[in-house]
């Protein structure tokens, strides 16, 4: 009996210490002291990075995810200068290129990928190179790298700089940015995609000129007016212009709302409660000189948006994508990498960076490189970023609220630690010390039962009850 006891001991001993070690490995490398390796970084850590090269080679660009409803798994849709990577992050510490989609004609940097439903839709400034649909569900299964091809080539318009969808209302694409073909003069080229391996052109908007980027969504905020219309909030240089393309064969524009310092006005996202737009310029950093910044617009009367407030960040770099969730921005400043901001007192025109990822090391400077974009969306809560630079980088943020007086300025900003590793550590080790404990006291217990059992009864000359009674107080 005495030696299974020590062998359960043991036994326990090494499932705990697999356990520890297992939890420590799937932490990733925390944020500590300011650094994950040579990274600069504050309240993100690292759970896995995949290089360009790892990817297929070229440039990086931009990034989407898709999440199969079917199987739960996450995929980070990676754009490079010549192709499309999918990469299965469902195991975030141990990412798995499954697939490459290679340019559907020449190589370009600029190609962007969205998701409508189980289809990925993905265009290009690349000559002749239209619109690729893929249907992603073929990444279902698939264990080693797979060279796909396209489900259906789009050609109405073939040189095209970015691509709107509507994920909670998927019927439909918008094109923007186009210069070849039926370009609508660089605006909305809204295409129907109820049929998505059929999708047919269903419209233009052109009067406002060029649009760079845009989010279009089913309206639900404020603005009565509006809701449940098909609205695109659209960067076009120099202005925010929002389009009413409920009826696609004749937009109508709502508003157009430029606002001071503009310079390229670049992308930009709703809140989640629709009152506020923030938006990034590309250009104001490098011709204005002043640090990163970023514009917020208050769009509760969409008639006349008005100017909100400006953040200004403490670095130089300039700033491209930003998306939200929940009271978080997330933003790929270029040079200064992935940067966090607390949208909790926006109302107040109090925003805080809460949290970064700077994986572009050696400076800041206005250069278009480093951090391309990121997406927050998955239900893991895992981000993707991708760098133009340096490829997929997989991130967890451990975000906490801030502490504000009543004058409205920081008292503190207490950010949660990241402490698993350290737990982790501190688990095993007091997982180790029981076994030794365990393991000690059993020979303890040996060793007097031993010097009882040959210890000669008529020595002890008691009778046989007290006899027990001293052999149990022995082994107390």
């Amino acid at each position: 009996m005495k030696k299974i006891a020590i062998l359960i001991a043991i036994i326990v001993c090494g499932f705990c210490g697999i356990v520890v070690l297992e939890a420590a490995i799937h932490a990733g490398q925390p944020c500590i002291d300011g650094k994950v390796g040579n990274y600069p970084c504050q309240n993100v850590d690292l759970l896995a990075h995949v290089t360009l090269a790892e990817l297929g080679g070229g440039d990086g660009a931009d990034i989407w995810g898709w999440t199969d409803n079917e199987t739960g798994k996450e995929y980070a849709l990676v754009s490079r200068s010549i192709g499309t990577t999918f990469v299965d992050v469902t195991n975030p510490t141990e990412p798995v290129v499954i697939g490459r989609l290679p340019t559907q004609t020449t190589t370009r940097v600029q190609r962007d990928v969205k998701v409508l439903g189980d289809y990925a839709v993905i265009v290009s400034e690349a000559t002749g190179h239209g619109m690729q649909v893929f249907d992603l569900t073929r990444l279902r299964g698939v264990t080693e790298t797979v060279i796909f091809s396209t489900d259906f080539h789009y050609t109405d318009t073939t040189q095209t700089h970015n691509i709107v969808t509507n994920e909670a209302n998927p019927t439909y694409a918008v094109l923007v940015g186009n210069s070849s073909g039926n370009h609508c003069n660089g605006g909305l080229h809204i295409v129907t995609m109820t049929q998505p391996l059929s999708p047919t052109f269903a419209g233009c908007f052109g009067i406002d000129g060029y649009t760079h980027d845009a989010q279009c969504i089913t309206y639900d905020g404020p603005d009565s007016d509006y809701t449940g219309r098909e609205l695109c909030f659209a960067a076009n240089v120099d202005t925010l212009t929002i389009v009413d393309i409920t009826n696609p064969i004749s937009p109508t524009q709502i508003s157009r709302t430029g606002y001071l310092g503009s310079r390229y006005t670049h992308q930009g996202w709703l809140t989640e409660d629709r009152r506020f737009f923030l938006l990034n310029d590309e250009s104001d950093e490098l011709f204005a000189g002043h640090n990163t910044r970023t514009y917020v617009m208050d769009v509760t009367d969409l008639d006349m948006p008005v100017f909100h407030m400006q953040y200004d960040f403490a670095t130089t770099s300039a700033d491209h994508n930003l998306y939200i969730k929940g009271n978080h921005a997330y933003l790929a400043n270029y040079n200064s990498g992935l940067r966090i901001l607390d949208l909790t007192g926006i109302a107040d025109r109090n925003l805080y960076e809460t949290g970064f990822f700077d994986f572009h090391l050696g400076d800041d400077d206005v250069f278009f490189r480093g951090a391309w974009s990121v997406y927050p969306y998955f239900a893991s809560d895992n981000l993707i970023v991708s760098s133009r630079d340096d490829g997929l980088f997989i991130l967890r943020a451990n975000l906490a609220p801030l502490a504000v007086d009543l004058a409205g300025q920081s008292l503190a900003i207490s950010h949660r630690q990241n402490v698993i590793l350290p737990l982790v550590l501190l688990l095993f080790i007091v997982t180790c010390i029981f076994c030794i404990h365990v393991k000690w006291h059993h020979r303890i217990l040996q060793r007097d039962f031993n010097g009882l059992i040959e210890e000669p009864v008529v020595k002890i000359g008691l009778p046989p009850p007290l006899r027990v009674q001293r052999l149990l107080h022995k082994v107390r």
